[in-house]
């Protein structure tokens, strides 16, 4: 009979990741952030006094980082007193160039921090057999977690001990296109499930989707998702979370730890009045923690060209108030309703005539038209208030 061991499952750290929809300022927060997650998960490790933290691949977003990132990174694990095995997935394989093989790293990686650098058995953790499948290119024609399967084909697993699977690779289940990907890339759930029966996987630890998701039905095949956001929420679930994974002789239980503090959010609306923005601008009002809140908009709106300024106006505010905004310009549109009235009172002589020429434009579908007469509206509203 084993002794009951945890361990925390984590993946995709993508440390060092940056998105395009923050401003530069927002980028170093949200750089930073991402290591704060790993010092969060660390905390984690160090209460609940677990075996090992194992990493699924994409520890780092890419293989060229500035030394104080990598650095920062191994401090902070390198204070656990457990063992941390950093598998390198496809944006951070093990190759020449690796951010592993850098000096930074080289000099500075702690005595607990394993880095498997070929495919095969791990046994450097008392207790655990840890089948490693690292990359060691970015589009192997295999996935590594099958060539290193093969190695303990033969050999029956050790009394005592458990033995565990560490894969990146996306599954049929959540990416069933597989003309164009290679058997790295995307593997049937069924040849993994199989992989446990065959070759009494106690845990199957999975890393590169970004959602913490069960895979097939044992309940022993997990993501364990990104530890902090990386895309919006109608795209990635439950992220911003490692998994503690509790081994016993014949049962594998597991359980969700925040670690991430940021959240990218979608919204679609429709918007037809003033009253539409006003709704809408409270909801953006009572969404807490904005500072590491990023929105995406899908916006359709059918307005005057009085009300699509009083929109321009709002979505000016509401680009201040988060860490990121921005329109989702394939989900939006933008209709001028034929009303001048509110724009023609206040114009006069040759802007009056511009104007007139723009409303008619912007009646045939001319969106370039809509926006410079939304546009003429709103400044001479302004104007009118300096």
């Amino acid at each position: 009979m084993s002794n009951p061991m945890r361990l925390l499952h984590s993946s995709d750290w993508h440390i060092g990741m940056t998105r395009r929809h923050l401003s530069e300022s927002k980028q170093a927060v949200f750089r930073d952030a991402r290591l704060q997650a790993i010092e969060q998960l660390c905390n984690h490790a160090a209460e609940l006094d677990v075996a090992s933290v194992v990493v699924a691949g994409d520890v780092f977003d890419g293989n060229q980082l500035d030394s104080n990132t990598i650095i920062s990174l191994l401090e902070m694990v390198g204070e656990l007193t457990c063992p941390v095995v950093l598998q390198p997935g496809n944006h951070d394989s093990y190759r020449r160039d690796s951010v592993y093989q850098s000096p930074a790293f080289r000099t500075h990686q702690p005595d607990n921090v394993l880095v498997p650098n070929t495919p095969g058995v791990l046994r450097d953790i008392p207790g655990l057999e840890l089948i490693v499948g690292p990359y060691t290119d970015r589009y192997p024609t295999e996935n590594p977690l099958f060539t290193a399967l093969r190695q303990c084909a033969h050999t029956p697993k050790e009394p005592g001990t458990y033995r565990v699977g560490l894969a990146h690779t996306g599954v049929d289940a959540f990416a069933p296109r597989m003309d164009d990907a290679t058997g790295a890339e995307i593997v049937p759930v069924a040849a993994l499930e199989e992989a446990c029966r065959s070759y009494q996987l106690d845990y199957l630890a999975l890393g590169d989707r970004h959602s913490q998701t069960q895979v097939g039905e044992s309940g022993r095949i997990w993501y364990s998702g990104s530890p902090e956001v990386t895309d919006f929420d109608d795209v990635e679930k439950n992220s911003g979370q490692a998994l503690l994974v509790t081994l016993h002789d014949d049962t594998c239980t597991t359980e969700p730890l925040t670690c991430g503090k940021w959240s990218f959010r979608t919204f679609r609306r429709d918007i037809h009045s003033t009253a539409d923005i006003a709704q809408l601008s409270h909801e953006f009002a009572e969404i807490p923690n904005k500072r590491r809140t990023a929105v995406r908009l899908g916006l359709n709106a059918t307005l005057t060209v009085e009300d699509m300024a009083a929109l321009d106006t709002a979505q000016a505010q509401w680009e201040g108030i988060f860490a990121g905004f921005r329109l989702w310009e394939r989900n939006s549109s933008r209709h001028l309703l034929p009303s001048l009235t509110g724009l023609q009172a206040r114009l006069a002589g040759y802007v009056a005539e511009a104007a007139e020429e723009l409303s008619q434009l912007a009646d045939t579908g001319d969106e370039t038209a809509q926006d410079a007469l939304t546009l003429l509206y709103r400044l001479t509203v302004e104007g009118e208030h300096q």
